[in-house]
């Protein structure tokens, strides 16, 4: 399951993420994240794209990480509740376990494909 979860993420996950980093930062600033929602057919405006960074930006860096993004592509890139965001507000230093271990039942019951 883990080896289907990994394909997953260099497959589709990655290849995503570097399309839209585009300054290749490492991150998804709000004008990248303007970009992708277009490219999705849902254009945001700057206070629109405020709020989704607000929503999605899970560290308070300011922009969107890959892990950041990571779990968003798995939700379906869906907005998070209050208690979903709270659930995933964790220290970095558990962010690779954590992953590991719910890697397994998102890709079970998420379809990503």
């Amino acid at each position: 399951m883990k080896v289907a979860y990994n394909k997953k993420i260099i497959e589709f996950v990655l290849p995503a993420f570097k399309k839209f980093d585009t300054d290749e930062s490492g991150a998804i600033e709000k004008k990248e994240l303007q970009q992708l929602c277009e490219y999705l057919g849902c254009p945001l405006t700057d206070e629109e794209a405020d709020i989704a960074l607000i929503d999605l930006d899970l560290d308070n860096s300011g922009d969107i990480d890959f892990h950041e993004f990571k779990r968003w592509y798995f939700t379906g890139m869906k907005s998070y509740s209050a208690t979903d965001r709270k659930r995933m507000e964790i220290s970095s230093s558990s962010m690779k376990y954590l992953d590991s271990l719910e890697g397994h039942a998102i890709f079970d019951f998420v379809n990503v494909g």
